[in-house]
């Protein structure tokens, strides 16, 4: 029997990780070429998501408390262009009455329009307006350094609205409880409670400049004369909307976070750089309110929500050991290729336990495509050198079936994305 050629990149691949062996991937896959017929792919959640085993393991061994495993019934709505995200997440925003609430976190902010064509659909002009109308927003933003100037802008007009009743003072609270320097929370989230009605964004799009664009990218000229445009003339990226179960594991995931001790931004350095909070209350659950909510379940989207939180900062009281259920899900996802992969990322760049993973599966899949930014503008990190050693073992073992694109210099775009699909399932 012939060696395969992941044989020989395999070797030498570190594995960081440790993975629960699924006993359904043991079945030795038949091998296919690039123009073979689809088959048909797997269906069922529990074959996609991580066990709870795997979620312990993804935990190093501490449970995760008040959220499903997974949730069945939920209703989604992918946007592959953040313009109809921005609409319908204001449109949210500016629904929610008296007793109703609007969470958000975020790896930066900017008071841009959320509808370029329309007046007063600012980030701050959306919260002045629920506020005024008695609800309650708050959000959790990282203490971002390279992006502090437009952030502090927005924590003064937001802390500068009237305080809520209960719970306060704080409305924006700055989140530095993180390992390293060089680290940053990255969760884009937002959650709008509406009378008995809840639902969440997530995915990848920050409620910042840069950020708003449609699918066709030539809005250029109105991004510039709106404020939009900070460096790129259009912005790659995906989100969803959620309804449903899961809608109170995004909230939970606020919660988590806004409730943790230590309390963030607490040390001298904080105060120099003018990221100190001021004094703000841990939050109540998301279902405690004068009215009780009403989730539908009659969607047709099985949702399971993965994070990642590093085991070397272990202050997190809901993650004493960190989470990585992100980077298990999506080993487990890849594995489960019958028919393609498609990555659209920031980075692609070398992760031995992906790469092997993929190496793996390339035998007996038909097509693996990824796009990925142009790697001129991270030289500095050396990514263009971790992208090559990511990229080179596929495109030598398999060079019809994969595909590597980006996109034109000259259109200034920028894929921030950090998209997986499998099999139009996953």
């Amino acid at each position: 029997m012939s060696a395969s050629p992941f044989d020989d990149f395999s070797k030498g691949l570190s594995r960081a990780f440790e993975f629960i062996v699924d006993p359904f991937h043991l079945k030795k896959k038949a091998e296919k070429d690039a123009t073979a017929p689809f088959d048909q792919p797997y269906l069922e959640p529990t074959r996609w998501f991580l066990t709870e085993d795997e979620m312990l393991r993804s935990r190093n061994g501490c449970k995760r408390e008040g959220m499903h495993l997974y949730s069945t019934g939920n209703r989604v709505k992918l946007y592959v262009a953040s313009a109809g995200y921005f609409s319908d997440v204001a449109d949210d925003m500016n629904s929610v009455r008296d007793g109703d609430l609007v969470y958000l976190t975020g790896w930066g902010t900017c008071n841009v329009p959320f509808k370029p064509h329309e007046p007063d659909t600012k980030l701050c002009d959306l919260a002045e307006g629920a506020v005024k109308r008695g609800a309650d927003w708050r959000m959790l933003v990282w203490s971002n350094l390279t992006e502090r100037a437009q952030n502090h802008e927005v924590r003064d007009l937001i802390n500068s609205l009237p305080p809520p009743e209960k719970y306060g003072p704080a409305r924006f609270v700055y989140d530095d409880r993180l390992p390293f320097p060089t680290s940053s929370h990255h969760q884009k989230s937002v959650i709008v409670r509406k009378g008995r009605d809840l639902v969440a964004y997530v995915g990848g799009v920050d409620l910042t400049n840069d950020r708003w664009d449609t699918i066709e990218h030539d809005q250029a000229e109105l991004r510039e004369r709106t404020g939009i445009k900070c460096q790129w003339n259009g912005w790659l990226d995906a989100h969803a909307r959620v309804e449903g179960p899961a809608t109170k594991d995004v909230a939970c995931n606020f919660l988590d976070r806004w409730n943790a001790e230590p309390k963030p931004s607490q040390d001298l350095m904080n105060d120099l750089l003018d990221f100190e909070n001021p004094d703000y209350s841990n939050l109540p659950p998301i279902d405690e309110g004068e009215i009780p909510l009403d989730i539908p379940q009659d969607g047709t989207h099985a949702v399971q929500l993965c994070r990642t939180f590093s085991p070397d900062y272990d202050h997190y009281d809901f993650a004493p050991q960190g989470e990585q259920s992100i980077f298990h899900a999506r080993i487990k996802a890849i594995r489960n290729a019958q028919n393609y992969i498609f990555i659209q990322d920031q980075y692609f760049i070398l992760v031995p336990e992906l790469l092997d993973a993929i190496m793996e599966m390339m035998p007996s899949i038909e097509r693996f495509i990824v796009i990925v930014q142009r790697t001129v503008e991270a030289g500095y990190t050396g990514y263009a050198k971790y992208l090559y050693d990511m990229v080179a073992p596929i495109q030598k073992a398999y060079p019809d079936k994969f595909k590597l694109y980006t996109t034109k210099e000259s259109k200034q775009l920028y894929i921030h994305s950090k998209l997986v699909i499998v099999d139009d399932v996953y």
